[in-house]
């Protein structure tokens, strides 16, 4: 196992969050720190767990989430030796945690090292198939590798898994954009926009797919969505303007 941090090793020391009831288990305190991060609190999130360090017990798996979830945390701070620090001792307690090798594969996508990367999420794939981050991750390799076909593929089936989860229809649209397929996005954009239908941004790529597929009738129903809720948006203006010559 890697030698901790000065970080972890502040963390060690911590005290208790002020917000943490004397009665707070370790499970409410992940529970917690899982709902800020999702949240987009990542700070908070972090204090949090840093403050429940001494509640980490023996129990591995307990303790393989308590280190991914504040890998999770430093990674959206822009820490991302000190999250791969953090996702390493998660899978060092426990192998299977599939959270933690998903951050692991992530940190080496950023750094373009991007055969460690593939082996990771392959193996995570093949492991759990219906994970879709393991095919998000698939997906990004191959899309820096400019492999757009297949980055297509993995975004699709990503999609099918994890409808709602925009990262996966940012990187589909994005394969589809460079492979030439742009309609291949539409269904699962429609899925995406069913649960977030305020995504504004996504709503005015799925204009622009249906423009690019001569379905000109809905792309400027979307467009006009679009400019409901923002009327200065630019690209939907050019978009009406074309529909309309």
């Amino acid at each position: 196992m890697q030698t901790a941090t000065a970080t972890e090793k502040q963390a060690d020391i911590a005290p208790m969050d002020a917000n943490m009831g004397s009665k707070e288990s370790l499970a409410d305190v992940l529970a917690r720190a899982d709902n800020m991060i999702k949240d987009g609190r990542f700070d908070e999130a972090e204090k949090t767990l840093v403050g429940g360090k001494q509640m980490v017990n023996g129990n591995v798996r307990t303790r393989a989430q308590y280190w991914t979830l504040l890998g999770d945390t430093r990674f959206r701070l822009n820490r991302a030796e000190d999250a791969f620090s953090c996702y390493k001792r998660a899978v060092s307690d426990d192998p299977s945690s599939e959270r933690a090798w998903i951050g692991i594969g992530t940190y080496h996508l950023i750094h373009d090292e991007l055969e460690k990367a593939e082996d990771i999420f392959s193996r995570v794939v093949k492991l759990s198939p219906n994970n879709g981050r393991g095919h998000l991750g698939l997906g990004n390799v191959e899309l820096k590798r400019g492999s757009f076909d297949k980055a297509l593929l993995h975004f699709s089936h990503a999609a099918a898994i994890s409808p709602d989860h925009r990262p996966i229809i940012v990187g589909l649209v994005a394969a589809a954009v460079q492979s030439g397929k742009m309609m291949d996005a539409k269904s699962p954009i429609e899925k995406y926009l069913d649960i977030h239908p305020d995504d504004i941004e996504v709503r005015f790529h799925l204009a622009a797919i249906l423009f690019s597929g001569n379905i000109m009738d809905r792309a400027r129903e979307e467009a006009e969505k679009v400019l409901q809720v923002k009327p200065d948006h630019k690209g939907a203006k050019e978009l009406i303007s074309h529909i309309t010559m």
